[in-house]
């Protein structure tokens, strides 16, 4: 199949490139569905040549300060536990969003202190230690809520909405607290717009790019233990990364110690 040069939408095939499957299934297809076939084609491939990149953050710290952090778990809910925890094991054990969602009873080792996760990006199984702080809260929350856990296949954040056909909470529900708690808190610095411009009614003028996002929290964990560690190669393997360059991205420095660095860089020493 070859696509023309143009983004006029226009897709010209050559029966050099088609199989018989191709052909016949080609010829199934009806007007309609080839005009939005085309369309999709053409869309891709300008993408692939134009390559459009989205604004990114530049040295702006995407991560929780340890201020930052307290005051978003103050201003958390007592009924909200679950999201609580939820939020406590992506800062905590630097864990995904869609990890944390995916987490069921028996992922989780409380003699030996270890929790299983199926690693999204690497596709590998990964053991992580359970610490004191996240130890705890998890031993709480399985003793005071097992039964309601086992009847929800095991998941560890279950849910209970009586209008979802569902067991466990979803990345969507979690992201909308998340947004919730940051409202309260107050925490809701912005840096920009999306590129791209939506004429939607939600966002009419452009999405706005919070500084906070629930993948914060694993900034946090990334920078707190690489400040502990100053080991790079060891806060790779707890953030699970398969290549190094990736944890860099998650290494933050805070705006008083960039300030100080500029200060002390362009200091002007006495008798000078």
């Amino acid at each position: 199949m070859v696509v023309g040069s143009g983004f006029n939408n226009n897709l010209c095939i050559s029966p050099n490139f088609l199989s018989d499957t191709d052909t016949q299934f080609i010829k199934s297809l009806s007007v309609a569905k080839l005009k939005v076939m085309r369309k999709w084609v053409g869309q891709l491939v300008e993408q692939r040549i134009t390559r459009k990149k989205f604004k990114k953050y530049g040295n702006t710290n995407k991560g929780f300060t340890d201020e930052e952090l307290e005051k978003f778990f103050k201003y958390s809910r007592n009924e909200e536990f679950k999201e609580q925890l939820a939020f406590s094991m992506q800062a905590y054990l630097g864990l995904r969003i869609g990890e944390v969602v995916q987490v069921k009873i028996s992922d989780i080792d409380l003699e030996k202190r270890t929790i299983r996760i199926d690693t999204e990006k690497s596709k590998t199984c990964d053991s992580l230690h359970l610490h004191d702080r996240i130890y705890n809260l998890l031993k709480s929350h399985i003793a005071k809520h097992e039964k309601a856990i086992q009847a929800h296949n095991g998941y560890l954040l279950y849910s209970d909405a009586p209008n979802f056909n569902r067991e466990n909470l979803s990345e969507h529900y979690l992201r909308k607290k998340f947004r919730e708690i940051c409202n309260r808190a107050g925490l809701n610095e912005w840096y920009g717009y999306a590129d791209e411009q939506s004429s939607s009614r939600v966002f009419p003028s452009g999405r706005k790019l919070h500084r906070l996002t629930t993948h914060s929290l694993r900034h946090y964990f990334g920078t707190k233990v690489y400040e502990s560690t100053k080991d790079p190669i060891l806060t790779s393997k707890l953030m699970r990364h398969s290549e190094l360059r990736s944890t860099q991205i998650y290494i933050h420095t805070n705006k008083d110690k960039m300030q100080k660095g500029i200060e002390e860089a362009f200091e002007i020493k006495s008798g000078n």
